[in-house]
């Protein structure tokens, strides 16, 4: 089966969805990402995710070819996601601290049933970037990756990977369209942040992944699907190393 890549992951048009400055043409009314649907060749997945009478999120319900649990989230007194739960064994459960600003700043990960901790990512945060650094339990460095912002500070331009020993081991450039992303939605918007510790706001237009240690290199090309609001209801990677094309569909509720 050929290697699945997740995409840091609708039918039909809404009604026009509070302005955002951040992202051109954006939407005038609030709405939430209710389920992402994904195909690539033979595999497919989705996510769905149930919300409070507040439009919070409560549980991430996963199914298909990515793993199927239940993740449920709890929160601190600021509304900030502290604790992720799965309902299957396998992946443990996550805590979550944040520095003064509300930036992520740790990620704990914890195994089950025992509770024992199997690693934990360290993020810091500078004018430029940042860097999401990951140790094993006992402190030792795991690897780590190192982002760069765009000018304006929305997206990603460049992310470096190191492994343990500090070597280079890929390094990724982005470009970007002037719409909307499509996991610029909560709660996905939320959740990309607790994966990686930033979301970009603008689409993905190019992905090009060099990898250092043997040379070679692909482009990923995006295209996405919007509806009359400006959210995204579709959008596609088409990849130059024969992986197959990865199909995505948006269903979004009204907040």
């Amino acid at each position: 089966m050929k290697k699945l890549f997740i995409v840091c992951l609708l039918a039909g048009a809404l009604t026009a969805c509070k302005k955002d400055k951040d992202v051109e043409a954006a939407p005038e009314k609030t709405c939430l990402l209710k389920k992402r649907s994904h195909v690539q060749g033979s595999s497919a997945w989705s996510i769905e995710y149930t919300f409070d009478a507040g439009g919070k999120m409560t549980q991430s319900i996963s199914s298909g070819s990515l793993g199927n649990y239940v993740l449920t989230a709890q929160r601190d007194n600021s509304g900030r996601i502290i604790r992720a739960d799965f309902d299957n064994a396998t992946y443990g459960y996550r805590t979550y601290e944040y520095d003064a600003g509300g930036n992520l700043a740790k990620m704990n990960f914890y195994s089950l049933p025992g509770g024992s901790i199997v690693t934990y990512t360290i993020f810091s945060y500078t004018a430029t970037g940042y860097e999401a650094t990951r140790y094993n339990p006992s402190g030792g460095l795991n690897g780590k990756d190192v982002y760069q912002f765009t000018n304006d500070r929305k997206n990603i331009a460049v992310q470096k990977s190191y492994n343990a020993a500090g070597t280079q081991t890929q390094e990724k450039t982005f470009t970007y369209t002037n719409k909307r992303s499509e996991y610029y939605v909560e709660p996905e918007l939320t959740m990309q942040r607790l994966n990686s510790g930033f979301c970009s706001q603008n689409g993905i237009a190019t992905v090009t992944t060099r990898n250092l240690q043997d040379g070679t290199s692909y482009t990923e090309t995006r295209t996405q699907g919007y509806n009359a609001a400006g959210y995204a209801i579709t959008s596609k990677a088409v990849y130059t190393n024969g992986f197959a094309n990865l199909e995505n569909n948006f269903e979004l509720t009204e907040r």
